[in-house]
C-alpha cells in the first residue's frame, strides 16, 4: 500500500488504503476495542494517485485525490455507507503540486498547496454542502523551494504551519490570524542544524 487515509464515520474510526502502481483500494473499520479491523469494501480506482486529503465539513467527510504527475485533482465524497467514495468534481491543477494540508480556521475548511519545485504556495477555501462544494483560492505567494514536511496545527484560534526542510534540517513556523492580521507569508522563527 503507498497511502493509508484516515477518517471518521459514524463516530467510527476508519481508513482507506490505496496502491498507486495497481489502483488496488480498500475501505476498513477499526474494531471498536481497537485490536484489529474489518475491511468494508474493496475495488480498483485509476492508478498513479500521489496525494490524498481528507477533510470533514457539514458533518460529511470528503478527500480531496490528486496525481501531481499529470496534474489530475478529484474532489470526492464517502459514501452514507462509508464504505467508497463518489466523485463530485474533477479538474487539472497542474503537475508538481508536493503537499496539500487540510485545516479549518475559524469554522471555514482551508487547505495550503505548495509546490517544492517552484515555491508556489496558496490557501484555498473551501465552501459549499453536500456534492455542491467549490474551491478557490483565498492567498497565493512563493515561498523557497524544497520544504519537505508541512502541517498545520490550530492553536489558540490560529493556525500555525510548521515547515521543515530535510535536506538541511531548516525549521520555520508561519502563522495566519484569525484576523488575518498577520499574512500566512510571515515568518514567526526558524532553526536550522
Amino acid at each position: 500500500w503507498t497511502h493509508v487515509v484516515p477518517f471518521s464515520h459514524d463516530d467510527e474510526a476508519r481508513f482507506f488504503v490505496y496502491k498507486s502502481s495497481s489502483g488496488k483500494v480498500s475501505f476498513n473499520k477499526v474494531n471498536a476495542d481497537g485490536q484489529g479491523n474489518q475491511t468494508l469494501s474493496s475495488g480498483t480506482w485509476g492508478k498513479g494517485w500521489t496525494h490524498f486529503m481528507p477533510f470533514s465539513k457539514s458533518g460529511n467527510t470528503y478527500y480531496v485525490a490528486y496525481n501531481s504527475l499529470y496534474g489530475h485533482a478529484n474532489l470526492d465524497r464517502i459514501t452514507a455507507a462509508g464504505t467508497g467514495g463518489s466523485t463530485i468534481w474533477q479538474g487539472n491543477w497542474g503537475k508538481g503540486w508536493t503537499h496539500l494540508a487540510p485545516f479549518d480556521l475559524d469554522g471555514v475548511q482551508y487547505f495550503l498547496a505548495y509546490h517544492g519545485g517552484t515555491g508556489a504556495v496558496e490557501i484555498d477555501k473551501v465552501t459549499g454542502s453536500g456534492n455542491s462544494l467549490t474551491i478557490t483560492e483565498d492567498w497565493s505567494s512563493t515561498w523557497s523551494t524544497g520544504w519537505t514536511h508541512i502541517v498545520p496545527i490550530g492553536h489558540n484560534g490560529d493556525v500555525h504551519l510548521l515547515r521543515y526542510k530535510a535536506g538541511s534540517g531548516t525549521a520555520s513556523r508561519v502563522m495566519r490570524a484569525v484576523s488575518a492580521s498577520i499574512p500566512p507569508s510571515t515568518s514567526i522563527g526558524t532553526s536550522g542544524p
